[in-house]
C-alpha cells in the first residue's frame, strides 16, 4: 500500500507492507520524500512474535519509529528565510 504525504518538500511518499506469518508478524515502512536536490529515505523493516502484539499494533510501532527517523533528520536541516512563501523559516 502507498500514499502521498503532505510537509514542507515538493513530494512524500509512504509505502507499507505488512504478512501474516501464522506465529509472526512482518512489517515494512518505507519513506521517500524529495525538495529540490535533497532526498530523504527511511527504510524500516521487522519481523515480531504473534504472542507479543497483533499485527496491526505491530505495523503502528514500525510506522511510528520510521516517521521519528523522518523527523529527527529533517530536526537538523538548515532553514532559512525564503521570498516565496509565507514569512518564516524555509527548509532547503
Amino acid at each position: 500500500m502507498s500514499e502521498e504525504i503532505a510537509g514542507w518538500w515538493d513530494w512524500g511518499v509512504r509505502f507499507i507492507n505488512y504478512a501474516d506469518f501464522g506465529d509472526h508478524y512482518g512489517a515494512e515502512v518505507y519513506y521517500h520524500m524529495a525538495h529540490r536536490n535533497l532526498r530523504i529515505r527511511v527504510s524500516l523493516h521487522g519481523i515480531r512474535s504473534a504472542e507479543d502484539t497483533t499485527g496491526e499494533e505491530f505495523l503502528a510501532i514500525i510506522d511510528d519509529l520510521s516517521l521519528g527517523l523522518v523527523e529527527a533528520v529533517t530536526a537538523h536541516l538548515p532553514c532559512r528565510t525564503s521570498p516565496d512563501t509565507a514569512p518564516g523559516p524555509v527548509c532547503h
